[in-house]
């Protein structure tokens, strides 16, 4: 269509002014239902990130599950990163559409858990057959639990 351009081409002022129904539906979404656990994949985690970064979660309360993040695509963290020590990051270890070597940097600065998918791309389909999201999953629930939540 005449004037739709694809993300690559937006600079990021226009993608984060894209993004911002979007962010503002998530939060609604995450303040009316109230998770113990968060997942979000590629766009969904940037989204995820976005809101945790912007203080618009409660931290303590919840945990984050993000699967092959697209921050560094999609959201510019400025600022110290928060302390999210009860999230999860899983990785595919071939992904080519997300920058990984960020996403190791923003997990670290985050304190969060890393995990790789060996030999898994951006889809993470290896880790879907082979239990690693419910991995993630049942690892948030027993961190919850050990913490008493």
């Amino acid at each position: 269509k005449k004037g739709i351009r694809p993300w690559s081409e937006l600079d990021r002022d226009e993608v984060e002014e894209a993004l911002e129904p979007v962010i503002s539906d998530a939060l609604d979404a995450v303040n009316y239902a109230k998770p113990d656990i968060i997942i979000g994949s590629s766009m969904g985690a940037a989204i995820l990130f976005k809101l945790a970064l912007d203080n618009n979660i409660d931290l303590g309360d919840c945990s984050l599950i993000f699967l092959a993040p697209a921050i560094s695509e999609l959201v510019q963290p400025k600022g110290n990163m928060p302390e999210i020590n009860n999230s999860f990051w899983l990785l595919g270890e071939t992904d080519t559409v997300v920058d990984n070597r960020a996403n190791i940097e923003f997990c670290k600065s985050c304190k969060g858990n890393l995990f790789f998918s060996p030999g898994d791309g951006h889809r993470l389909s290896g880790a879907l057959r082979n239990g690693l999201i419910d991995g993630a999953i049942l690892s948030a629930i027993e961190l919850r639990a050990s913490l008493g939540y």
